[in-house]
């Protein structure tokens, strides 16, 4: 399913000890990786934001995924700390490092990053038949999902992260692939970032079938008023056929173990009528 998947080059930035029983997570689909691996009894630590599965809630917090506390993790005693490729995470892994404490962060930007990191996790935590059995399930369920739209016409598919900018999902990006998985053709598959900035103007510009709306936290927006600021364009495929939603599931915002929950949900949401009981 994940063609073309080749080894994630991790930054393995020290000498992990042969068997991990304090680890910390340092970004939430790391922690959903751990935990679906069967590693969860040895996570002792992850961010703020790790809130899946139900028992990383109680776990002590380093911080956010961008701005990880070193004393925070340091004072935890961790024996193997892992995360994803990041500007934030590079700098604390440096320091982390120095101190002597083993470090490995994984891009995790596409479906093959995913998968390949998912393998290379479990063989770094002495887990690798747990691994290999995660990323067989993965493959057939993203492969099943994608078998239930694929004599469907494709829809143009614009999936937004926030609105103060508008950042959406562009080329090169787990979201880009399960956009095309899940039957559509995201409008920004020719743009040169990974995630570009567009105005509202410039999303309706594309003339989107649909509008997905996936922005937390501060930026949230109730689903009529988030469809209400796109009624001037009334040209606007989605908005003459309502297809403007707000989805606030994590699974599509995270490559990981959820991963077919998401492209269910997106699935679902482009092509309903592949979905309904005959």
């Amino acid at each position: 399913m994940w063609l073309g998947c080749t080894s994630p080059i991790a930054d393995s930035l020290s000498k992990s000890p042969a068997i991990s029983n304090r680890i910390v997570s340092l970004s939430p689909n790391i922690t959903e990786v751990l935990f679906a691996l069967g590693a969860g009894p040895r996570v002792i630590a992850v961010t703020r934001f790790c809130d899946y599965p139900a028992d990383a809630l109680a776990l002590p917090k380093i911080g956010g995924f961008i701005d990880p506390s070193f004393e925070a993790i340091v004072s935890q005693r961790p024996d193997l700390v892992i995360g994803t490729k990041n500007t934030a995470a590079d700098g604390v892994a440096t320091r982390l490092s120095d101190a002597g404490i083993a470090v490995h962060l994984f891009p995790m930007e596409t479906l093959a990053d995913t998968r390949s990191a998912i393998q290379s996790i479990a063989t770094l935590i002495g887990n690798k038949k747990q691994g290999d059995e995660l990323v067989t399930q993965l493959d057939a369920g993203l492969a099943d999902v994608a078998a239930r739209v694929q004599q469907t016409q494709r829809r143009r598919v614009v999936v937004l992260f926030g609105h103060r900018p508008m950042v959406i999902a562009g080329p090169h990006t787990f979201v880009d692939e399960l956009i095309t998985l899940a039957g559509g053709i995201n409008i920004a598959a020719g743009a040169k970032l990974a995630y570009p900035t567009w105005s509202p103007e410039a999303v309706a510009a594309a003339l989107p079938d649909v509008i997905i709306d996936t922005s937390m936290g501060s930026e949230t927006v109730a689903a009529a008023d988030f469809a209400l600021q796109w009624e001037r364009w009334v040209d606007i495929p989605a908005v003459k056929r309502k297809q403007i939603v707000h989805l606030a599931d994590t699974s599509l915002l995270r490559p990981g173990p959820r991963l077919v929950q998401g492209l269910l949900i997106l699935a679902k949401t482009i092509h309903p009528e592949a979905f309904e009981t005959k």
